[in-house]
């Protein structure tokens, strides 16, 4: 805690500016080319939601659609892929505050690459998950970066996260 990985992936995704020096990712600057950049990149934070808790999960979804511009038959061949990876369907009329957590999460990851970003930035994404639900997060990490080359940041405390997911392991203590 406090070693700085959560500051380091809210810069990288263009939430935080950085106080000295440039960042640049994507060939783009997170802060100055913030439209564009957003366009390629997905977010979750084990801590915070991409999803609105009163409202339906689909409803959600659905303004992701639009704000990424994504055609009805795009949109939909997605949620069927990602209902095969997460089964998620039976989620989508419920409201997310109804929702355990487990259910939750696995809809934020749907949300988080609905639009097939080339990066996704996974901000301790299985946090308080029970075995199962960490599980099938792990698996749709996976897949993601196999089946549709999604370059994955993930910053976790849990090591079994680490070994079960990177090939590259980079380690911050006091932001160094």
């Amino acid at each position: 805690n406090g070693a700085g990985k959560s500051t380091l992936i809210k810069m990288l995704t263009g939430i935080l500016m950085p106080t000295k020096g440039y960042m640049e990712c994507l060939d783009m600057n997170p802060i100055y080319n913030h439209y564009n950049y957003t366009q390629n990149i997905g977010v979750v934070m084990g801590q915070k939601s991409l999803l609105w808790p009163h409202i339906p999960v689909e409803t959600s979804f659905k303004l992701y659609k639009d704000i990424y511009l994504l055609s009805d038959d795009d949109y939909n061949s997605r949620i069927e892929v990602f209902d095969d990876m997460l089964s998620i369907r039976k989620y989508l009329k419920t409201p997310v505050r109804q929702l355990s957590l487990g259910e939750r999460m696995r809809c934020e990851f749907v949300a988080a690459v609905l639009h097939n970003p080339k990066l996704l930035f996974l901000d301790e994404p299985t946090i308080g998950l029970d075995i199962s639900s960490k599980r099938s997060i792990h698996q749709f990490i996976r897949e993601m970066n196999r089946q549709y080359g999604t370059t994955i940041i993930l910053t976790s405390h849990d090591l079994e996260d680490s070994r079960t997911l990177c090939n590259r392991v980079v380690i911050i203590d006091d932001g160094s």
